[in-house]
């Protein structure tokens, strides 16, 4: 089975692949891919997977192991080649030479990532509660996301956000109620 999405224009080139199974037959597949940053040319390869299910339908797209999602493109982008991949219980645990940042770091390093796959233990998102006004204060409470939490107000919908609390470790926040308009966001610790 190809590991890249069937609408993918421009899918990674792949040099070694590895593949674990868990005891229910889902299966992760890691690679090392190049040409993945054609906006920052040079910046090496990169290790890439993708998970399984059972039946072998992808249960999500390709993620980046070997750098920090979200970076984009990735700072100090070295060679990162020669994955291996391993499955026990609920972790799996993924192992790659890398080259780091090829300008600080001149030798080859063993490079670690682990992830856990039990339900449990995956965060849930941030889900708002519908807000409560009693004795001029406004409430509002939520439920999962990860602590601590960062409640964001702003004045109107082009408005910027700023802070309103920081650090919050209930999933409660209340404020003095007014005429004003305001919109409010839960961001997480994550």
């Amino acid at each position: 089975r190809h590991v890249a999405d069937e609408a993918d224009e421009n899918p990674p080139a792949t040099d070694r692949v590895d593949a674990a199974i868990a005891p229910d037959g889902r299966v992760i597949v890691v690679f090392d891919a190049a040409n993945q940053y054609p906006e920052a040319p040079g910046s090496g390869r990169v290790i890439l997977g993708r998970m399984f299910s059972a039946t072998g339908t992808a249960t999500g797209p390709i993620f980046r192991v070997s750098e920090k999602e979200g970076e984009f493109p990735p700072k100090a982008v070295g060679l990162s080649r020669h994955p291996r991949v391993a499955w026990r219980n609920d972790l799996i645990a993924v192992v790659w030479e890398s080259r780091g940042n090829s300008d600080v770091t001149p030798n080859n390093i063993a490079a670690l990532r682990i992830f856990n796959t039990e339900p449990s233990a995956l965060p849930q998102p941030i889900a708002l509660e519908a807000p409560s006004l009693s004795q001029g204060s406004l409430s509002i409470t939520w439920s999962g996301g990860t602590p601590p939490f960062t409640v964001q107000r702003r004045a109107s919908l082009g408005a910027a956000w700023t802070d309103a609390a920081t650090n919050l470790v209930n999933r409660a926040f209340s404020t003095p109620a007014n005429a004003n308009e305001s919109y409010f966001r839960v961001v997480d610790g994550r």
